[in-house]
């Protein structure tokens, strides 16, 4: 497994992704994404459709305005093109499972995040 950055309008947040699978007829794609303590991934939407299995940590959610904190075991589902964002808390990170039914994209709502620095 191949962890890259990923990039956030919000600069000083660590974010990860590793891609475990993607279908090579409909583009859906699985991944593992690791956050760390105080990270907020700014208001974006996907085209496709967003399942979220939190593996360990706390991840909150904020979809339509309507937030939620998932502990770890925890599941969620964010429809295509909701606008949602999300947040770990300020002593904790988070381990996630992901799967998109269809290709990954981030449509970010207000802004275009930088590209990531490398190592």
């Amino acid at each position: 497994m191949q962890w890259k950055k990923a990039a956030t309008p919000q600069r000083d947040c660590q974010y990860e992704v590793a891609i475990l699978r993607v279908d090579p007829q409909t583009q859906a794609t699985q991944m593992l994404i690791r956050r760390a303590e105080n990270c907020h991934v700014p208001r974006h939407w996907h085209t496709a459709s967003e399942a979220i299995t939190v593996i360990s940590g706390t991840f909150i959610l904020e979809c339509d305005g309507k937030r939620e904190t998932l502990a770890a075991g925890s599941f969620a589902y964010v429809p295509s093109r909701t606008v949602h964002q999300v947040w770990t808390k300020a002593d904790e990170g988070s381990l996630g499972v992901v799967a998109m039914d269809g290709p990954m994209d981030a449509h970010w709502v207000e802004g275009t995040p930088p590209t990531p620095k490398k190592p």
